[in-house]
């Protein structure tokens, strides 16, 4: 017996609902692929937004006048503390900093 959904809220409060439901109820199958799929959809946007983000601010730090270098440490080698982040410590602020700003901008 499936329940006619009419699910609102967020794709977390859906996902939440799906999964944990407050009443006993069952879900088809292509109830909870769906909502899988718009939050496998969200995470995928979320990636390339940040993968944006982080190309601008690399084009921005190695130009001039600031002209730093934007190594990283690699992102699957085991035994690293600072996996994926980057070498130049001032850099690496200057990114958290850059995360920041974009954050409170999308607000």
């Amino acid at each position: 017996m499936t329940k006619n959904m009419a699910l609102t809220g967020t794709l977390e409060d859906r996902a939440i609902e799906l999964i944990a439901p407050k009443q006993p109820c069952v879900y088809s199958a292509a109830d909870y692929r769906r909502v899988i799929a718009e939050l496998l959809e969200k995470v995928q946007e979320s990636s390339k937004r940040g993968d944006r983000n982080r190309k601008a601010f690399e084009a921005w730090i190695s130009s001039a006048p600031y002209e730093r270098e934007v190594l990283r440490f690699d992102d699957t080698a085991d035994g690293l503390a600072w996996a994926g982040q980057y070498m130049d410590y001032e850099v690496a602020l200057a990114w958290d900093a850059w995360q920041a700003g974009v954050q409170f901008n999308e607000r």
